[in-house]
């Protein structure tokens, strides 16, 4: 994946100009949602937060240091039980900003004073003995940190504001074991308006399983409790704003999506925020094993220098 950090850099500095919002949200630009199989019935669920170190979201910022999202098991539309995910080291995140080598320690993840923003992952881990075998099975974020919701940032400009992120993967053992595809390339998809730009999540599967790419919509959790909560709930679509759609949510002169690799291609023609979610279906043999999630969010702005056609894929 190659980088272009002399235009990177003015779009990073643009995520806190339009990081704002409620204060649990604005800091989360991007939440991978997936499960491996580890014995048994036994899977290790694990939820990949990306949260900027700006000034701006700071306070919020600092509650990925706590929180302990929690997961949803249900069989069908019955639900199972819950359990919370714990931070997994290190501690304090790793920093993905997509900068010059030379520029990694001069980022706002160093030092907030500092004029280039960063990126940090945080990865949140728990593991869930399945009580038998179903065709069915859901992990369901809904949204619960532990200390806070994960709320959507207002500035996203293809959906209505105030709502909660939620993600669903599903399993299917009744016939394999199934393992997530591991997603290569980091949702820090930030892009130049007038410009042919890409974008490849570099889904790599271990089972070598056939995947099947999606773009659903974004779901907005019913989570209204407060610190430890252990609602759960399912939740419904989020408003799209005309004429975007969860299959169509960039403002383009030109879009076009492969099912079969989950590569976007695209010419945007305004500069924009927008909702972007995959959803990943995996079969084997014909089978439907499972599907995990990937929310983000397309940030596309007005570069100072043009960037390099496809610089921002998986290769």
């Amino acid at each position: 994946m190659k980088r272009i950090p002399t235009y990177l850099r003015g779009l990073l500095l643009s995520v806190l100009l339009l990081a704002t919002g409620s204060v649990h949200a604005s800091h989360v630009v991007g939440v991978d949602l997936f499960y491996t199989w580890v014995t048994g019935n036994t899977y290790k669920v694990t939820l990949m937060v990306y949260g900027d170190c700006g000034p701006a979201s700071s306070t919020a910022f600092e509650t990925l240091l706590s929180a302990f999202p929690n997961i949803c098991v249900y069989d069908g539309g019955t639900s199972v039980g819950n359990f919370n995910l714990t931070l997994q080291p290190p501690s304090t995140g790793v920093e993905i900003t997509p900068v010059c080598p030379a520029d990694i320690s001069h980022t706002q993840c160093t030092n907030t004073s500092f004029s280039i923003p960063g990126i940090k992952k945080f990865v949140y881990s728990g593991t869930y003995t399945l009580p038998y075998a179903s065709a069915v099975w859901r992990f369901v974020f809904i949204g619960f940190m532990g200390s806070g919701q994960a709320g959507r940032a207002a500035a996203i400009t293809n959906i209505t504001s105030g709502t909660i992120i939620e993600l669903e993967d599903t399993l299917n053992n009744t016939v394999y074991h199934n393992s997530s595809p591991n997603l290569t390339v980091v949702p820090t998809p930030f892009f130049c308006l007038d410009n042919n730009d890409n974008y490849n999540p570099g889904a790599i599967d271990a089972d070598g399983d056939s995947l099947a790419f999606y773009l659903v919509p974004g779901i907005n959790s019913p989570a209204t409790g407060g610190s430890g909560a252990t609602f759960c709930g399912i939740g419904g679509p989020v408003a799209y704003i005309s004429p975007y759609t969860p299959t169509a949510p960039l403002a383009v002169s030109s879009f076009s999506f492969d099912r079969n690799t989950g590569q976007i291609s695209f010419y945007p023609n305004a500069l924009q925020r927008s909702l972007v979610v995959y959803n990943i279906r995996e079969f084997r043999g014909g089978t439907f094993v499972g599907s995990s999630q990937r929310e983000m969010t397309f940030l596309v702005l007005t570069c100072t220098t043009p960037a390099i056609s496809a610089g921002l894929t998986s290769g």
